[in-house]
C-alpha cells in the first residue's frame, strides 16, 4: 500500500545559482568550440594553441563544473509513514525517517552555509557537516529540524514553510 503524500517540494540548484551557471556554460561553450576548430577542423584555436591534451582537459574540467548546476537537487516529501528526502545525485533513492526514530521536529530559520562555513572558520567544519550534524539544504534559510533519540540532528532546507508546517500539523507531529 502507498502511503499518502502530504507534503512534497523539489528545490534545484540551478535556479539559484543562475549567474554562476551562465559563467561555466559560456566557458564549456568556448572550450567546446576550441576543441571542434582544432581537432576535428585542424586549424589553431587562438594566437599561441594550446595542445589538443589540454584543450580536451579543458572542455572536461568545465563540464565537470557546470554537470551539478543541472544535476543537484533536494526532494523532500512528508508521507504518513515518515519523512523522505533524496538529495540527487548523492542519493539514488530516498532516505526514510520514519516518525518512530524522530524524537522532536520544527520548522525553523537557519543561517545559510555560506555565510555559517566563514564566520565558524574555514577548519571548523565539523560543526556543521559533522556526524551529528547533517543539513541538506539548497536555499533560503528555512528548514524542517529532526532530532533523533541519540542526539543526531537533520535539517531539511525548504522554500515552502507554510506549506510545510500545515502539513505536519494536520497530520499532527507539529503542534
Amino acid at each position: 500500500m502507498k502511503a499518502n503524500v502530504y507534503f512534497k517540494e523539489t528545490q534545484r540548484l540551478l535556479w539559484d545559482c543562475m549567474p554562476i551557471f551562465l559563467i561555466m556554460s559560456g566557458c564549456t561553450c568556448i572550450f567546446l568550440y576550441g576543441v571542434v576548430k582544432q581537432i576535428i577542423f585542424g586549424l589553431p584555436f587562438g594566437i599561441k594553441p594550446a595542445s589538443n591534451t589540454a584543450l580536451l582537459l579543458c572542455l572536461g574540467l568545465c563540464l565537470l563544473m557546470t554537470l551539478p548546476f543541472v544535476l543537484i537537487r533536494l526532494e523532500t516529501r512528508i508521507k504518513e509513514d515518515g519523512v523522505y528526502v533524496k538529495f540527487f545525485p548523492f542519493h539514488l533513492f530516498y532516505k526514510r525517517y520514519a516518525w518512530s526514530e524522530i524524537s522532536k521536529l520544527y520548522v525553523k530559520q537557519y543561517v545559510p552555509v555560506q555565510i555559517e562555513f566563514w564566520l565558524l572558520g574555514f577548519f571548523d567544519v565539523s560543526n556543521f557537516w559533522g556526524i551529528w550534524r547533517t543539513r541538506y539544504a539548497i536555499s533560503g534559510n528555512m528548514g524542517l529540524q529532526l532530532e533523533f533519540a541519540s542526539g543526531r540532528r537533520l535539517l531539511i532546507g525548504t522554500n515552502k514553510r507554510q506549506e510545510l508546517t500545515e502539513a505536519l500539523k494536520m497530520i499532527g507531529k507539529l503542534e
